[in-house]
């Protein structure tokens, strides 16, 4: 039982290592989601966004080999090191989806429906399950140029494709919020879970074998 105390706070403690190390970011990205959503920008497109930056945003930051070796050298385990970064995602959502449900219920006096928040966590899960073994067996600067090339789509997409793209994902995100089968969704979740513990586990193989 105390290996296990030791271990969830050596985890908790390496989350509070990136809070502190990224709290610049985050000042920056929490206005920013508050700003887009007075914006009536739909809360579920956001919430996904300004996740995946404050996940990838402290995931970057110790890719380099100068702080691989740092972490190695303290007191922790690389299950551990990779253990944290999953908690840590799961953290950084549950705090962006607090500031969304405050400020939607101080401005518009409502809470949002619940079903945006588990496809907001449905999503970014989803991602994160695929990002972190990749980023782990290679590195996350890779996916950079996806992102750009992804983005260019986009554009191109939104302008000479589908110019109301942004009203049609907004029809979409309301019929799937419409969508009441609990069985179904019930098992939805169970399986990014699942790919969730998996992507977990892969990780953590994956880095315990990196040499730095």
């Amino acid at each position: 039982c105390s290996i296990r105390r030791r271990g969830v706070s050596s985890m908790f403690n390496l989350i509070r290592k990136d809070i502190i190390i990224h709290k610049f970011t985050f000042m920056i990205l929490i206005p920013v989601l508050l700003v887009y959503l007075m914006m009536d920008i739909s809360s579920v497109w956001l919430g996904f966004i300004i996740s995946i930056a404050i996940i990838m945003t402290t995931f970057a930051a110790d890719e380099k080999s100068s702080i691989n070796k740092f972490l190695n050298a303290l007191p922790y385990t690389r299950k551990e090191i990779v253990s944290s970064k999953y908690i840590g995602a799961i953290v950084y959502l549950l705090l962006v989806i607090s500031v969304i449900v405050i400020t939607n219920y101080l401005i518009n006096q409502q809470l949002p429906d619940w079903k945006a928040f588990l496809i907001v966590t449905g999503l970014v899960m989803l991602l994160v399950s695929l990002i972190f073994p990749f980023s782990y067996k290679y590195s996350s600067k890779y996916l950079q140029f996806v992102a750009i090339g992804l983005f260019i789509l986009y554009l191109f997409v939104l302008k000479f494709v589908v110019p109301n793209l942004h009203d049609q994902i907004r029809m979409i995100t309301a019929r799937i919020l419409q969508f009441s089968d609990t069985q179904i969704v019930a098992g939805i979740g169970v399986v990014i879970c699942i790919l969730y513990l998996g992507s977990w586990i892969l990780s953590v193989k994956i880095y315990g074998k990196k040499v730095f």
